[in-house]
């Protein structure tokens, strides 16, 4: 099963980005992933406006047989097993692809909420957009190995 996550980020920062890449690298010893970076051209203050700017990047990206989970702090929050069983479910049940939405500042358009099959909430706290990126990859990597009965997840 292929792990995409798309990531909605205007300015990347140089430390979190060699810390992403250190975790992208283990993530694909175990299975695909494509990380997606929209920059987006609207720097408009009108919600609106942004966030269909953004969806429409999105939807450019998205194919008809992605399996959609929006990072959402609405959604569902999941233990490292409980995120690893979700995981495993999915590729059982014969996924292609499964596709991580990080919204902007501004969060995920109520259209492409509604397309999501999974809204999932790291935490109720507020983060910035490049951790959250970090995080994301991080904790996929952890739920994985996990699932592996690596020893990293004990760390």
């Amino acid at each position: 099963m292929k792990l995409k996550i798309i990531s909605l980020t205007r300015h990347p920062e140089k430390t979190v980005e060699s810390l992403e890449q250190e975790y992208l690298k283990r993530l694909s010893a175990m299975t695909r992933v494509e990380l997606v970076n929209l920059k987006p051209k609207v720097t408009s203050r009108d919600r609106g406006k942004l966030l269909i700017e953004e969806e429409k990047l999105i939807q450019k990206v998205l194919s008809p047989d992605d399996i959609l989970v929006a990072l959402d702090v609405q959604g569902k929050e999941f233990s490292t097993q409980e995120l690893a069983a979700f995981l495993e479910k999915q590729s059982s049940l014969g996924a292609k692809s499964l596709t991580f939405l990080i919204g902007g500042a501004e969060g995920i358009s109520p259209s492409l909420l509604e397309r999501a099959s999974y809204r999932w909430s790291l935490s109720r706290l507020t983060f910035p957009h490049r951790l959250v990126r970090l995080l994301l990859i991080e904790t996929l990597y952890r739920s994985l190995d996990f699932s592996r009965l690596g020893p990293y997840h004990k760390a």
